[in-house]
This record gives C-alpha cells, sequence and structure tokens, in this order.
C-alpha cells in the first residue's frame, strides 16, 4: 500500500513529512530522506496497534431531484437539439478572447 507523503522544508530547521486523512501523521527530520524515514516508522507503529481503515454502507436519502433523473429519452430529437446547442455555446463562449 502506497500512502501520499508531503515532505517540504520545516520553517525552523529540516523537513517536515506530513500524510492527509484518513491517518495523519507528521515527522521532522534533518533531511528530506530522513523526515520520510521518521514517518515510515509513525506509519508502522499505528499498523502494529491494528489500527486500519474500513468502508461503511451508508443508505442514501431520498433526494428530491432524484425521480427525475433519467426522465428523458437521450434520443428525442429535442434532446439532441438541445445537447448541440449546448455545446456550440460552449464552443464559442471558448473562443471569446479573454479580457
Amino acid at each position: 500500500m502506497q500512502i501520499p507523503v508531503l515532505i517540504e522544508p520545516n520553517a525552523g530547521n529540516g523537513f517536515l513529512a506530513k500524510t492527509g486523512e484518513p491517518l495523519p501523521l507528521r515527522a521532522e527530520g534533518t533531511t528530506r530522506a530522513e523526515a520520510l524515514k521518521n514517518i515510515e516508522k509513525l506509519i508502522a507503529k499505528r499498523q502494529s496497534e491494528r489500527s486500519g481503515t474500513e468502508s461503511a454502507e451508508l443508505e442514501s436519502a431520498d433526494h428530491p431531484w432524484l425521480a427525475m433523473a433519467g426522465m428523458y429519452d437521450p434520443d428525442d430529437p429535442e434532446i439532441i437539439a438541445w445537447k448541440l446547442e449546448v455545446e456550440n455555446y460552449r464552443a464559442a463562449r471558448d473562443a471569446e478572447p479573454d479580457e
């Protein structure tokens, strides 16, 4: 498993390595390599504590617009014409010079 680690210069000296949620950890080091090594040690410690992530399935509340989803036939000539007009409008706006 790979976890993204941000390594940046520390305000005082050396480097600070940080991970994000769901595993927010911070470690310092005099070099980038040392900061990375120190955060790897923290990650290993958390794993040894049997910490981990799981996924939870939540039942979705009915959104009021959900009943309308997919109500238009994508092959309807009026829908096709409307989509074409939207595309043409977007292309025209993209072609306008920036002010």
